[in-house]
Protein backbone atom coordinates (compact mmCIF):
# COMPACT_ATOMS: atom_id res chain seq x y z
CA UNK A 1 0.00 0.00 0.00
CA UNK A 2 1.25 3.46 -0.87
CA UNK A 3 2.12 6.00 1.81
CA UNK A 4 0.50 8.69 -0.35
CA UNK A 5 -2.95 10.04 0.41
CA UNK A 6 -4.82 11.52 -2.55
CA UNK A 7 -7.47 14.14 -2.03
CA UNK A 8 -9.68 15.79 -4.60
CA UNK A 9 -12.09 18.57 -3.80
CA UNK A 10 -15.29 19.04 -5.75
CA UNK A 11 -17.21 22.26 -5.56
CA UNK A 12 -20.62 23.31 -6.79
CA UNK A 13 -21.36 23.84 -10.45
CA UNK A 14 -21.33 27.26 -12.04
CA UNK A 15 -23.67 28.39 -14.78
CA UNK A 16 -22.45 30.05 -17.94
CA UNK A 17 -23.97 30.98 -21.27
CA UNK A 18 -22.49 29.27 -24.35
CA UNK A 19 -22.13 30.79 -27.83
CA UNK A 20 -25.71 29.72 -28.77
CA UNK A 21 -27.19 31.45 -25.71
CA UNK A 22 -27.82 28.16 -23.88
CA UNK A 23 -27.25 28.07 -20.12
CA UNK A 24 -24.75 25.33 -19.24
CA UNK A 25 -23.52 24.06 -15.92
CA UNK A 26 -19.84 23.37 -15.43
CA UNK A 27 -18.64 21.31 -12.48
CA UNK A 28 -15.73 22.85 -10.62
CA UNK A 29 -13.00 20.54 -9.42
CA UNK A 30 -9.49 21.04 -8.18
CA UNK A 31 -6.48 18.99 -9.12
CA UNK A 32 -5.65 16.10 -6.79
CA UNK A 33 -3.30 16.86 -3.93
CA UNK A 34 -0.85 14.11 -3.01
CA UNK A 35 0.49 14.14 0.55
CA UNK A 36 2.76 11.50 2.00
CA UNK A 37 1.60 9.90 5.27
CA UNK A 38 4.80 11.07 7.05
CA UNK A 39 4.25 14.62 5.81
CA UNK A 40 0.63 14.53 7.01
CA UNK A 41 1.80 13.50 10.50
CA UNK A 42 4.26 16.38 10.55
CA UNK A 43 1.52 18.80 9.47
CA UNK A 44 -0.68 17.63 12.37
CA UNK A 45 2.20 18.20 14.82
CA UNK A 46 2.79 21.69 13.38
CA UNK A 47 -0.90 22.56 13.72
CA UNK A 48 -0.72 21.82 17.46
CA UNK A 49 1.86 24.63 17.79
CA UNK A 50 0.33 27.09 15.32
CA UNK A 51 -1.15 29.50 17.90
CA UNK A 52 2.33 30.18 19.30
CA UNK A 53 3.81 31.04 15.90
CA UNK A 54 4.34 34.46 14.36
CA UNK A 55 4.05 35.44 10.70
CA UNK A 56 7.28 35.13 8.72
CA UNK A 57 8.42 36.95 5.62
CA UNK A 58 5.82 37.78 2.97
CA UNK A 59 5.84 35.45 -0.03
CA UNK A 60 4.58 38.15 -2.40
CA UNK A 61 7.32 40.75 -2.81
CA UNK A 62 6.50 44.34 -3.70
CA UNK A 63 8.13 46.08 -6.65
CA UNK A 64 10.58 48.66 -5.31
CA UNK A 65 11.66 51.61 -7.43
CA UNK A 66 15.13 52.72 -6.46
CA UNK A 67 15.89 56.41 -6.93
CA UNK A 68 19.19 57.84 -8.13
CA UNK A 69 21.67 57.78 -5.25
CA UNK A 70 19.51 55.50 -3.09
CA UNK A 71 20.94 52.34 -1.60
CA UNK A 72 19.82 49.39 0.47
CA UNK A 73 21.19 46.36 2.28
CA UNK A 74 19.42 43.05 1.97
CA UNK A 75 19.73 39.33 1.44
CA UNK A 76 19.42 38.21 -2.18
CA UNK A 77 16.50 35.79 -2.65
CA UNK A 78 16.93 34.91 -6.33
CA UNK A 79 15.10 35.76 -9.51
CA UNK A 80 11.40 35.99 -10.31
CA UNK A 81 9.64 36.50 -13.64
CA UNK A 82 6.72 38.88 -13.83
CA UNK A 83 4.43 39.94 -16.65
CA UNK A 84 3.61 43.54 -17.46
CA UNK A 85 1.37 45.10 -20.08
CA UNK A 86 4.43 45.80 -22.24
CA UNK A 87 6.54 42.69 -21.61
CA UNK A 88 5.52 39.07 -21.01
CA UNK A 89 8.45 37.74 -18.96
CA UNK A 90 10.42 40.39 -17.17
CA UNK A 91 13.14 38.95 -14.91
CA UNK A 92 13.44 40.65 -11.53
CA UNK A 93 15.95 40.33 -8.70
CA UNK A 94 14.42 39.69 -5.29
CA UNK A 95 15.75 40.50 -1.85
CA UNK A 96 14.71 40.76 1.80
CA UNK A 97 15.58 43.77 3.93
CA UNK A 98 16.31 43.81 7.66
CA UNK A 99 12.68 44.47 8.63
CA UNK A 100 11.60 41.27 6.80
CA UNK A 101 10.03 43.07 3.83
CA UNK A 102 10.62 41.42 0.45
CA UNK A 103 11.10 43.36 -2.76
CA UNK A 104 11.79 42.87 -6.47
CA UNK A 105 13.29 45.15 -9.11
CA UNK A 106 13.78 44.56 -12.84
CA UNK A 107 16.68 46.92 -13.47
CA UNK A 108 18.52 45.29 -16.39
CA UNK A 109 21.96 46.20 -15.04
CA UNK A 110 21.02 44.96 -11.56
CA UNK A 111 19.71 41.61 -12.83
CA UNK A 112 22.63 41.11 -15.26
CA UNK A 113 25.30 41.73 -12.63
CA UNK A 114 23.70 39.30 -10.19
CA UNK A 115 23.44 36.65 -12.93
CA UNK A 116 26.89 37.22 -14.44
CA UNK A 117 28.69 37.03 -11.12
CA UNK A 118 26.68 34.00 -9.99
CA UNK A 119 25.42 35.61 -6.80
CA UNK A 120 23.70 32.84 -4.84
CA UNK A 121 20.39 33.24 -2.98
CA UNK A 122 21.13 33.89 0.68
CA UNK A 123 24.02 36.29 -0.09
CA UNK A 124 23.87 39.57 1.88
CA UNK A 125 24.30 42.55 -0.47
CA UNK A 126 24.74 46.30 -0.57
CA UNK A 127 23.11 47.83 -3.67
CA UNK A 128 23.29 51.48 -4.76
CA UNK A 129 21.70 53.13 -7.81
CA UNK A 130 24.81 54.96 -9.02
CA UNK A 131 23.89 56.75 -12.24
CA UNK A 132 21.81 56.82 -15.41
CA UNK A 133 23.56 56.20 -18.69
CA UNK A 134 22.58 55.84 -22.35
CA UNK A 135 23.38 52.95 -24.67
CA UNK A 136 24.68 53.56 -28.19
CA UNK A 137 21.08 53.02 -29.35
CA UNK A 138 19.91 55.79 -27.01
CA UNK A 139 18.19 53.57 -24.44
CA UNK A 140 18.40 54.70 -20.83
CA UNK A 141 20.29 52.33 -18.51
CA UNK A 142 20.34 52.50 -14.73
CA UNK A 143 23.78 51.57 -13.38
CA UNK A 144 23.95 49.83 -10.00
CA UNK A 145 26.87 49.28 -7.66
CA UNK A 146 26.52 45.82 -6.07
CA UNK A 147 28.76 44.63 -3.26
CA UNK A 148 28.52 41.42 -1.24
CA UNK A 149 28.47 42.24 2.48
CA UNK A 150 31.05 40.70 4.79
CA UNK A 151 30.83 40.02 8.52
CA UNK A 152 32.98 42.17 10.81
Amino acid sequence: MSDKIKTAVKADAIESVDSQGEIRQTELTSTPMVIGAKKLSKIKETLKKINGMTAGAPLSPRYKKIGLGESFKGVFLGFKSISTQKQANLVCAGWMEEDGSTYINAGTNLVQQLMEYGIEPGTPLFVKFETKDKTSAGHEVFVFEIRPLESL
